[in-house]
């Protein structure tokens, strides 16, 4: 994939196909999430995970492009640092974008990604309104059950 095609696909709006999800608790890992774009034949997948043996915050959100089996944004909350393949060190708190040749191998700090996302990452259920926001997916006519 290119990078002009992940921007296409990333500047598309979508929506999510169910009338009703569940999220998944701290400890659990959740069922896929199915996305269809409102304008192509392109169906994305969110995937969302809780586990973890060392903290209850940890928290990852990730969109997958079905048609290309290619994953587009990682979302790490309370994950392990990361390091950029240029050796940057990263922090706990931060997302991998797309990048043609790294794929999600490149991630960004999230306190300086995006001024108005992210701000509250201790509500799963707010983590998961600015990952949607951030990706161009429309959730308002979706009900979201079971964010502690």
């Amino acid at each position: 994939m290119t990078d002009t095609e992940f921007n296409k696909l990333m500047s598309m709006q979508k929506h999510i196909d169910d009338a009703k999800i569940e999220l998944p608790l701290a400890g659990e890992i959740g069922k896929p999430i199915t996305v269809f774009s409102d304008t192509t034949t392109d169906i994305f997948i969110i995937d969302s995970d809780r586990r973890s043996t060392i903290s209850l915050e940890k928290k990852k959100l990730q969109e997958r492009h079905m048609n290309t089996q290619e994953r587009l944004i990682r979302l790490e909350i309370d994950a392990r640092p990361h390091t950029n393949p240029d050796g940057t060190i990263l922090s706990r708190n931060h997302i991998h974008v797309f990048k043609e040749g790294f794929g999600l191998s490149y991630a960004y700090d999230l306190d300086s990604f995006d001024g108005n996302l992210f701000k509250d990452l201790t509500s799963f259920e707010q983590v998961f309104y600015d990952f949607c926001e951030y990706c161009n997916i429309k959730y308002d006519e979706t009900e979201i059950q079971g964010v502690i």
